[in-house]
């Protein structure tokens, strides 16, 4: 948000965050948007970040992929012990669930109510 920042000194940058491309974008003067959809697409092309850099935008999603993961690894596991193919089925649904309600495919009661208990939806 290019627009909204004071000039003055530089913020300080984490370590970790210094390898990911920097874009000053404004929306507000229509500046920098090609470059950020450029920069964008070439790192996920380029594949360049790693999982242990990636930001993930609040617990919930955070929760979700843990429980993806697990699913993955439980499922890995069941077929190099010969487990039955249902049971290793089951793990693997759990994971596409799971990654589901990081993408919005996937919408449990319990997560709307979550959700929903966040915000104040009047009339």
């Amino acid at each position: 948000k290019w627009d909204q920042v004071e000039t003055g000194p530089e913020p300080d940058v984490p370590a970790d965050w210094q390898r990911i491309p920097e874009v000053r974008i404004s929306a507000l003067y229509d500046m920098g948007i090609d470059t950020l959809q450029e920069v964008i697409a070439e790192t996920v092309l380029a594949d360049s970040l790693a999982a242990e850099s990636t930001a993930v935008p609040n617990l919930r999603h955070k929760m979700a992929l843990e429980r993806a993961l697990d699913a993955v690894v439980a499922a890995a596991e069941g077929l190099k012990n010969d487990i039955p193919p249902e049971l290793v089925g089951i793990d693997l649904q759990e994971a596409m669930d799971a990654l589901g309600e990081v993408t919005g495919v996937t919408i449990r009661e319990d997560i709307l109510d979550q959700i929903f208990s966040r915000f104040c939806i009047g009339k």
